[in-house]
């Protein structure tokens, strides 16, 4: 079962992001992706004298061919292994494979627990990991747990008229886990849960992070990274009329910023060019609007100011050949989490882009997020992560959202809802919609 929920249909996740050999020349350097050619080829070769060998069955020219081919497929593993070690964040989607039960216990702490989610055709189930055991939980029928969950994200923008629904997820989702007694929580998602913020069905208290698997973690979390002070932040981008102006990222940007690009500056060009000056970021804070292509996640794309060489669109494709090297990466724009949800992979998008690209962690949101709020959040999640209590990322975002929850918002009458949803010029930020549609992807 480990197995299945980490690989589960990795070849649709290449086809979902274009095929393996978009993805190669993306993350592989070209000599290297020579050698991976060549050596392939050698194997190729030596298979199909090996098996002429047997077919005429003499036996030292069949000897001689064995030797060849072993040889070709050591060569050819000499030559994945080094991809693998260069390859920055992605290597699983290029060759698939899973770290062990054991490992993956090992990198836990004693406050910390791994869950594996599986939402499956008939039955749900979860895969429970601690530092001393692991286990497999029974969470029952699926088609009850489909409904809850759509149910939650429905009322927590708006749509629909029942609270309850998160404590029905908690009970289904949360409560047979037994995780009380642990701090931290990696949570490698499945199905719906992954457009699902755990603000809305784990207790207060707990620090969650959607993990694309627990291979992902084990593999990526002592990744060696440079020190890392400044924070890049773009916002405001000059679309023209083609979108409408976010003005309260401006402030925002402004705000949280050691180095800035607004307007006219927020382009492409301009984002790379400045990603260029340090060898790595505390943060690369990006605020503007998201567009999602849940049929071809590759599509999704970041709008930006159009420019020298660039269109305005950042495409998740084009993240994937960026270098963006940052202890966290904000996407700070509506359904910047949100993809195309491949089994075995996690949600593919501009947030797994973004981890590909370079970024330990990336902080993304789950539905159409409002402009000031968002913004109020943002300063108040910069004031908890690098201010002196210098919290993780997901102990942050749960400060911050309680922070907008308990804000008095009776001064502000213009606020709007998420399209689809009434007017709220006088609901207050204590409505989930507000506050509750973030989540932190990556590794502590």
């Amino acid at each position: 079962l480990a197995f299945f929920l980490e690989t589960g249909h990795a070849s649709l996740a290449r086809e979902a992001l274009g095929g393996r050999q978009v993805l190669a020349e993306a993350h592989i350097p070209a000599d290297l992706r020579r050698r991976e050619r060549e050596a392939q080829a050698r194997v190729e070769r030596a298979a199909r004298a090996l098996a002429k060998a047997r077919r005429r069955r003499v036996h030292t020219r069949v000897q001689a061919a064995r030797t060849e081919r072993d040889a070709a497929r050591q060569a050819l593993r000499e030559v994945m292994e080094r991809i693998e070690g260069e390859v920055r964040q992605d290597s699983e989607l290029l060759y698939a494979d899973v770290e062990s039960l054991g490992s993956i216990r090992a990198t836990l702490g004693p406050k910390q627990a791994c869950v594996l989610y599986g939402l499956f055709e008939a039955k749900a189930l979860a895969l429970r990991i601690t530092a001393a055991e692991a286990r497999l939980v029974d969470l029952g029928p699926v088609a009850p747990i489909r409904t809850t969950l759509q149910a939650v994200r429905d009322a927590a923008q708006g749509k629909g008229a029942s609270s309850a629904a998160s404590a029905r997820a908690r009970s289904m989702l949360w409560e047979p886990l037994g995780l009380g007694a642990f701090e931290q929580v990696l949570v490698s998602p499945d199905g719906a849960l992954c457009a699902t913020p755990p603000a809305l069905f784990v207790p207060a208290g707990v620090d969650v992070l959607y993990l694309p698997s627990a291979t992902w973690h084990v593999r990526h979390r002592s990744r060696p990274r440079a020190p890392a002070t400044r924070i890049l932040a773009l916002g405001d981008p000059a679309y023209g009329g083609r979108l409408p102006r976010l003005e309260a990222s401006r402030a925002e940007v402004q705000a949280v910023g050691d180095d800035v690009l607004l307007g006219d500056q927020a382009t492409e060009a301009g984002l790379r060019a400045t990603l260029r000056t340090q060898k790595r970021w505390r943060a690369v804070h990006l605020a503007c609007h998201g567009i999602v292509d849940a049929e071809r996640p590759g599509l999704s794309h970041l709008a930006l100011t159009p420019g020298p060489g660039g269109d305005g669109e950042l495409l998740a494709l084009d993240v994937h050949r960026l270098h963006v090297p940052a202890d966290l990466v904000v996407l700070s724009a509506c359904d910047s989490g949100l993809g195309r949800y491949v089994r075995g992979t996690g949600m593919l998008g501009l947030a797994r882009a973004f981890l590909s690209a370079g970024g330990s962690q990336v902080l993304c949101s789950l539905w159409q997020v409002d402009d000031e709020a968002t913004a109020t959040l943002m300063r108040s999640f910069y004031e908890h992560w690098r201010g002196g209590q210098g919290m993780n990322a997901a102990a942050a975002l749960r400060a911050a959202q309680a922070h907008v929850r308990t804000r008095d918002r009776t001064t502000v009458a213009t606020l709007r809802g998420p399209s689809g949803a009434p007017a709220v010029g006088e609901r207050p930020w204590s409505d989930p919609y507000y506050w509750a549609g973030w989540v932190v992807w990556g590794t502590p």
